[in-house]
């Protein structure tokens, strides 16, 4: 695996002294595993701000003139960066509450570029913090962000049900009907997946377009019917989604919800509208 000693003392909880001690004795700072991580990479994915900081100490130490920026946005095979490991910590990672917030600072104090896409999908740290629901770290890096990256934020928190992310993506200006490349609303994925709530809130405090088309013509409402969400179709039909809404291929969000043999959300339907079965047979 390549791993070095010092990324051993870099994943080991308390392993700042050990780190120490290596550095002292000449351990490369930016030696790297197999996988191109660095023991900052290490560090980072295992929320050790201790670790970390002696690491960016000893790197400025030894490098006059650098401000720790080629440590921390040193890239790993997948194109990821010492900040997109960090954006993927879960609150239950820190060792006191506020460690994952002080090692972004830190990152970010030592020349961290939150706006590097990894080499797979070109996903930067917002990605990373709006699919993994990441709040705290996203206040943390949002003044610094590319616009334009916010769009498929928005669309990540909504289809992993993330409602306080999609709270602070669309009021630092992120765009509610914004689409993807097929058609996609934020609105259709959280529809689509049953996060009831970001529904909700979409429509009725950020203005989604609740009949929003994608490029087959399908509705949030269609979306929610074909994967047997049931909560999602009721509040829907509650805020007068069209249940009458046809897709590309003739398709009513009731057809869906039968084809893919879902009875509850056709019961629904059908209390909501009992006209809809004639027109289904039509």
């Amino acid at each position: 695996s390549g791993e070095t000693p010092l990324h051993i003392a870099a994943r080991t909880a308390g392993g700042e002294k050990c780190a120490e001690l290596l550095l002292k004795s000449g351990a490369e700072v930016n030696a790297t595993q197999e996988s191109g991580e660095t023991p900052l990479h290490v560090a980072a994915r295992n929320c050790h701000y201790a670790v970390a900081r002696s690491l960016l100490d000893h790197w400025k130490k030894t490098h006059p003139g650098d401000n720790g920026a080629a440590l921390v946005n040193a890239q790993n095979e997948l194109g990821e960066t010492v900040l997109h490991y960090a954006c993927l910590i879960s609150k239950s990672q820190a060792h006191h509450p506020t460690e994952d917030k002080d090692l972004v600072k830190l990152l970010l104090q030592n020349g961290g570029e939150v706006n590097i896409p990894n080499d797979k999908y070109r996903m930067t740290c917002i990605h990373y913090c709006s699919k993994e629901g990441n709040a705290d770290i996203l206040h943390e890096i949002l003044n610094q962000i590319d616009p334009t990256m916010l769009q498929a934020a928005l669309h990540l928190a909504a289809e992993f049900g993330h409602g306080e992310v999609v709270d602070i993506l669309l009021k630092h200006k992120a765009f509610a009907n914004a689409r993807s490349k097929k058609g996609m609303t934020p609105l259709h994925l959280a529809a689509r997946n049953g996060y009831t709530e970001i529904v909700q809130k979409l429509v009725t405090q950020y203005g989604s377009t609740l009949d929003a088309l994608t490029l087959t013509k399908r509705t949030p409402l269609h979306l929610a019917a074909e994967n047997g969400k049931l909560d999602v179709c009721s509040v829907l039909l509650e805020m007068r989604a069209d249940a009458n809404s046809i897709d590309n291929t003739g398709q009513t969000p009731l057809l869906l919800a039968a084809e893919n043999d879902h009875p509850e959300v056709v019961k629904l339907f059908l209390r909501h509208k009992p006209e809809l079965v004639s027109m289904a047979n039509s």
